[in-house]
């Protein structure tokens, strides 16, 4: 502004405007997004101010949330080069507007996504200094909906929120999950039950607005389910979460027990939880790391005895009796280089292969993939996740059932991005085939912005097969690939099978620097992990092959 003639000369900052609705439905309805900012024509990329918005109020009478037309369901959480929430709406109130971010001047790109399986959409951005110029203000998307495909559902436990020590509160989880189209979340707390079941009512009560029919939700549905989950950090065994823990009682942290002193079998078992998780089992204070594990001893003997150790309220359960570990983490890598975080998964890999040659079908430790969901910008919801084959047994709120039987068979992949559906002669992951001659169906989903190097079919923990994706036939879109494969298998010993897409493993540095996928997934490799499918090569049933 020069002041002399009191006329505006220039901007630093221009507000640009973003609403989004889903193709072929009326204007207004919710539409969960991510949006990530990059710089173009050389602007850098920008770094914008936090910023969190909320729909909800509180009612001094009913003492509890009051909604009104007004509010809108949209919440939204900006900072850094990146935009997430659970609507983008223009036009249902006028209190609830599309998006406003203030730019510095320069010229950009918004690239718009809804989870790693979704389509890319993109639009320019231009912020320019002058009155006049050819600077754009409004950008509405209209999104085609690219979800997880039929019969499969996107689970994921996050870091505890702001009431144990994490950074996220729990209605930016559930914002977070939407817009990263994870369908099913562990409100999980430090040493806490949560009360899953309210804050989910909390939160959907954001978008039922008087007025508005079920169409305006189709984006959202029922989603994202929530449930109860407790986590602890023990000096000899690290990190752990049970899952699916009881309702919450009127009592010190909601009931949860104090963990000090306990290690994991104690904690397997006080926790209460039916479904326990060691995270970063090869981290700085992971278990493996802190314990001591050799991948070529056998298990509860020498440096891995303890693997069969109990403690003084174990009542039985051993340290080694957990049901699954942490296979990918969304945490612990450098944006600029991954490098060191893929080292440390393929240790665990590695450790997970050794679990595998001693374990049965009735009996294995399942793989997952969840994010650490500390700072939602940083790691958002489903930066790892884990992919659930349900099929057609669906999960509602109150019956989570479907999605604990997934976990508990093992019909599961983790992932960073891409999704594999593997089955030998129709059965998949967790599940027994038998005969040394064996049939593997391989679907990728992966849309062209998620980058899909090779897949590596694994027997026993050796890598038997190493095909190119670019092979593979069409299906039935284009974030679809399929290919079968003839696997015979020496008659000595029964076999488990692992199939796994991505980077080669031998990858090293940067990946794809500049490309959407670097932007939009923080610089980490793609990789997606199934658990395994068991074969009984002779049909008496099956056995171990053994370190």
């Amino acid at each position: 502004n020069d002041s002399s003639l009191d006329t505006f000369v220039g901007s630093k900052v221009v507000a640009q405007y973003f609403s989004a609705r889903t193709k072929d439905i009326a204007t207004g309805n919710f539409q969960p997004l991510r949006f990530t900012f990059v710089g173009k024509d050389g602007t850098t990329d920008p770094d914008l101010q936090r910023l969190r918005t909320f729909a909800g109020s509180f009612d001094s009478v009913t003492k509890g949330k009051l909604v009104t037309s007004a509010n809108g369901g949209s919440y939204q959480f900006l900072a850094g080069n990146q935009l997430f929430g659970s609507s983008f709406v223009p036009g249902i109130q006028a209190e609830a507007s599309a998006a406003t971010v203030s730019f510095p001047v320069g010229n950009f790109l918004a690239y718009a996504t809804r989870g790693p399986l979704s389509y890319l959409d993109s639009q320019v951005i231009k912020a320019s200094p002058l009155p006049g110029s050819d600077s754009t203000f409004d950008h509405p998307f209209i999104i085609v909906p690219a979800l997880v495909p039929s019969g499969w559902t996107a689970f994921d436990v996050p870091g505890p929120s702001q009431a144990t020590g994490g950074g996220m509160l729990p209605s930016e989880k559930l914002s977070s999950a939407l817009a990263e189209n994870v369908s099913v979340v562990g409100l999980l707390e430090n040493d806490r039950f949560e009360d899953a079941e309210q804050v989910y009512k909390d939160f959907v009560l954001e978008f039922n607005i008087i007025g508005l029919d079920a169409s305006y939700r189709t984006a959202i549905g029922t989603d994202p389910l929530t449930f109860g989950a407790r986590s602890t950090s023990l000096i000899q065994d690290g990190a752990a979460s049970a899952f699916f823990t009881p309702v919450p009682r009127v009592e010190r942290n909601r009931g949860a027990k104090s963990s000090q002193g306990w290690n994991l079998a104690d904690f397997i078992k006080q926790s209460e939880g039916s479904y326990v998780v060691v995270h970063r089992p090869r981290g700085p204070n992971g278990i493996f790391t802190l314990r001591g594990f050799s991948p070529t001893v056998p298990l509860g003997t020498g440096v891995n005895a303890w693997w069969n150790a109990t403690g003084p309220l174990s009542q039985g359960a051993t340290v080694g009796s957990f049901n699954a570990l942490e296979l990918l983490r969304g945490e612990g890598f450098s944006a600029s280089n991954p490098a060191a975080w893929f080292t440390e998964f393929k240790a665990v890999r590695r450790d997970w292969f050794a679990l595998l040659n001693q374990q049965t079908p009735a009996n294995f430790t399942k793989g997952l993939g969840l994010s650490s969901g500390l700072y939602s910008l940083d790691t958002p919801v489903g930066l790892a996740r884990t992919y659930l084959k349900l099929g057609t047994a669906l999960p509602t709120q109150t019956d989570l059932s479907a999605v604990q039987n997934a976990l508990k068979s093992g019909a599961a992949v983790a992932s960073t991005g891409p999704l594999l559906d593997v089955s030998i002669n129709g059965i998949g992951p967790g599940g027994t085939a038998t005969g040394a001659s064996q049939n593997i169906s391989i679907i990728l989903y992966a849309p062209d912005w998620v980058p899909v190097d090779e897949i590596r079919i694994i027997a026993n923990g050796q890598v038997v097969q190493t095909l190119d994706p670019n092979t593979f036939s069409q299906g039935d879109n284009s974030r679809q690939r399929i290919a079968s494969v003839q696997l015979n298998l020496p008659a000595a010993k029964d076999a488990w099978i692992v199939v796994e897409a991505g980077v080669p493993l031998a990858q090293t540095g940067p990946y794809r620097v500049g490309t959407p996928w670097s932007k939009i997934q923080k610089g980490m490799y793609p990789i997606a992990i199934t658990n395994p499918i068991f074969v009984d090569v002779n049909g008496g049933g099956y056995v171990p092959p053994g370190l």
